[in-house]
Parts: structure tokens; sequence; C-alpha cells
């Protein structure tokens, strides 16, 4: 989907949804690109430095850097070509950042409108808004890799129960050190950044009209439709079926 923006980019811009191949690729190109995966993982190397990207994560790669790049499983990637970059991004030596909640919580829907095929002034309105979001990220290190870990497998399932002893396991953690590090890391509590998570895609799937609201309920970790609401209407201050009318 190419998008024609003014602003701090220059007019021809290019935003779309890929997957790659579990082989190893390679190569390089003229423009520059923000990789940011939705759901999967991907392995890099950049010019002979090895990384690895999941979602909550922001892959840089500036123009004529060589690249090598391989994604296993089931996987979706947000894909940003830019002619041009901020000057936070040109400045920058860093390949892989850490996305605070703004920027991830506008990904998710610009993941959705994209889904549902943009249309070109919509299209426009959003690239203009991600450009602002961009230019005004406060970017950091990536978080401890432990935490990191944890976030994936959070984003990769909200169906999940994703109880505080089951992600301190998978962090390898105590629960007291698990909750302790998470939060210096996210800035919320586990059980925060999980009812976000799972709030926000149950509103967007509402949005959608697609599903009943019990398999929604059931897609975000609710036993049951009352409670799924019950949660829903006190998060977001009106109910499920409010949202689907909207």
């Amino acid at each position: 989907m190419e998008l024609y923006i003014s602003g701090i980019f220059s007019v021809k811009k290019e935003i779309s949804i890929k997957q790659y191949s579990e082989h190893i690729d390679s190569h390089l190109h003229s423009f520059h690109q923000l990789l940011i995966p939705l759901n999967g993982k991907i392995d890099l190397v950049l010019e002979n430095q090895q990384t690895k990207a999941a979602a909550g994560n922001c892959i840089l790669i500036k123009a004529g850097v060589h690249h090598e790049f391989s994604a296993k499983g089931i996987h979706d990637f947000l894909v940003v070509d830019l002619d041009c970059l901020p000057a936070s991004f040109d400045q920058t030596e860093m390949v892989k950042f850490t996305l605070d909640e703004t920027a991830w919580s506008f990904i998710s829907y610009i993941e959705k409108q994209i889904k549902n095929t943009l249309d070109h002034l919509l299209s426009n309105k959003i690239v203009d808004l991600l450009c602002d979001i961009i230019q005004n990220q406060k970017w950091n290190v990536s978080i401890d890799p432990r935490i990191q870990r944890v976030v994936t497998l959070i984003n990769n399932d909200l169906s999940n129960e994703l109880n505080i002893s089951q992600l301190a396991k998978s962090a390898c953690m105590s629960e007291t050190q698990f909750k302790l590090i998470f939060k210096q890391n996210m800035k919320q509590t586990p059980f925060q950044y999980v009812l976000q998570k799972r709030m926000e895609k149950a509103k967007g799937l509402l949005i959608e009209n697609k599903l009943p609201v019990y398999l929604i309920a059931e897609s975000v970790g609710f036993g049951n439709a009352s409670a799924f609401t019950k949660r829903f209407s006190s998060y977001f201050g009106y109910s499920p079926t409010e949202q689907t009318v909207k």
C-alpha cells in the first residue's frame, strides 16, 4: 500500500503487513525500513550484528545496510519503508528499540485498518499520526530479555491463563523478582499489562463485529461472557454491546 504524505518524511511511502520465509534471505535497499513484529519473531544479521525481534520491538534498517533475515512459525510484521528518517532515528546507531505503549497501541490500530483495506484519505491521516508518534517516541534500550520473552508469550496468545506463577517460570525468576523486574521494564505490573493487551484485542474484535461476545471473551482469556463483560465495562466505561454500535 503506497501512501502519499507530507511532513517529516518524503512524499511517497509504503506501509504493509508482510510474512517472510523460514529460509535465510539477504539483501539491501535504497530506502530506510522500520520492521515491527505484530506476532511471531524474526532473526536478523545487520552488517554482522546479530539480533532477534518479537512483539514489542522495532528494528531500524537504514538505507544501504546489508541484512540477513528469517522467520519461523506463524508471524506477521508491520513494515514501513521511508525515504527519510526522523532526526531521532537518523542520529542513532541503535538498530533495536522497545516500543512504548502509545506507539504499540497505535500500531495495533494500524494493523486492523490495513486488514480491513484502507481508503486513501484514512491512509494519509494514519501515516501523518504515525510520523508524529515516531518523531516524539522516546526510544529506549531494549528491555531485559527475560521480560521480553514473557511479553512475547503474552502477546502471542492472550487466550492462555497467564498467571504470575506461569509468567515468572517463563522468565526463570521467582514470583517476587519477576513482578519487580517486570514493572521496572514495562512501567506497569504484569496484571496491568495482560489486562491492557486483552482489552485492546477485545475492543478491536468488537469493532470488527464478526464474532459473538462469548467467543471474543474466550479469545482474550475469559472463561465466560459475563466476567468478560464486567471487566470490559469497568476498563472502558461502556459495555461490549455498546462498543459494537459505536
